[in-house]
């Protein structure tokens, strides 16, 4: 179990960009545009969510995972470059 998580962690970049190897999304840059993001997770967000308090502050969430339960990757976006990322999410992202 111990070398099981250490792997893991070893696939985590530390910093705004939290992801993994399942995912890919560890390989996200803060600073990429909406359309770097879309082009590199080879497809659109399944959703999207606007902060009610700031429409210039998304997030949107990524399908992955999707034969054994559905998992999602959020990407955060501030004028539409990203500002963060993680996966392994259960649900959509909600601002």
């Amino acid at each position: 179990l111990l070398l099981a998580s250490f792997g893991l962690a070893a696939c985590m970049e530390p910093g705004p960009i939290r992801g993994s190897i399942h995912s890919s999304s560890y390989k996200l840059r803060v600073g990429m545009t909406i359309q770097d993001v879309q082009d590199f997770m080879g497809r659109p967000p399944s959703h999207i969510s606007v902060s009610p308090k700031n429409g210039l502050l998304t997030c949107y969430s990524y399908l992955y995972d999707e034969m054994l339960k559905a998992k999602f990757v959020h990407v955060k976006f501030e004028d539409n470059l990203v500002i963060g990322a993680s996966d392994g999410h259960r649900k959509v992202c909600e601002l």
